[in-house]
């Protein structure tokens, strides 16, 4: 792996050995391999860590940090941003997954148009408590290409109507900018994505939105916020 990977891909996790890894292993898989993959520990208490440590003796990518106390994911993001060394920092969730060529098809954007960040759609996956998958639901964007200030904000509404807005794991943030804003990821229960890309995007002045589906997302009948 290079000192100053592409993609800095950012998973926290607790207690979720059974997901993890099928989350890392899309990281991995990626066709675009110019990247770091950051797991962070939230202070599981099941098998999650053991999980973490193999993935992580089978690819010289993975870095594995823990957090001493259980703090919340927000808490476990901000570490894995704080070590990122990436151009672009990525999020993932430990039971959630991406296409092979979504850092390829991010890649190829700002090759063809350089911009600050990276948008693409969602593929919702509706699972029982059995783990069946029950449905899905894709949500998608018009490709685009964004300059200036004003550009971009005549998009954040019609994104937001998308459900595509608020999420953190749908996006490519440039590092650098991230850092240079002091951003966060506030610790609260719910709503946490949308407080860092409404800071993220006050001012941003250009913008990729690809026109793709690559990112998965699980939705469990029970067990989780977003549920309730």
């Amino acid at each position: 792996m290079s000192m100053n990977p592409f993609f800095s891909i950012v998973i926290p996790f607790h207690n979720a050995a059974k997901y993890l890894p099928a989350a890392v292993g899309s990281a991995v898989s990626q066709t675009c391999s110019d990247l770091e993959i950051i797991l962070v520990d939230d202070a599981s208490t099941d098998r999650s860590c053991e999980t973490a440590r193999r993935l992580a003796r089978r690819d010289s990518r993975i870095r594995l940090l823990h957090l001493s106390r259980n703090a919340g994911a927000s808490e476990a993001r901000n570490l894995g941003m704080d070590l990122a060394r990436g151009t672009f920092l990525m999020f993932l969730d430990a039971d959630d997954r991406f296409d092979v060529d979504l850092c390829a098809q991010i890649r190829d954007s700002l090759k063809r148009h350089p911009a600050d960040a990276v948008v693409w759609g969602v593929q919702e996956e509706y699972r029982d408590e059995r783990e069946h998958l029950t449905g899905r639901k894709i949500l998608r964007f018009p490709a685009a290409s964004l300059e200036g200030l004003a550009a971009v904000r005549r998009k954040v509404l019609p994104l937001e109507r998308a459900s595509l807005y608020g999420y953190l794991w749908n996006k490519a943030y440039r590092l650098e900018r991230v850092r240079a804003l002091g951003l966060r990821i506030p610790r609260q229960s719910f709503n946490e994505d949308i407080m860092f890309n409404l800071t993220y995007f006050q001012e941003l002045s250009s913008l990729n939105i690809l026109g793709s589906a690559p990112s998965h997302y699980s939705k469990r009948t029970s067990g989780s916020i977003t549920g309730t």
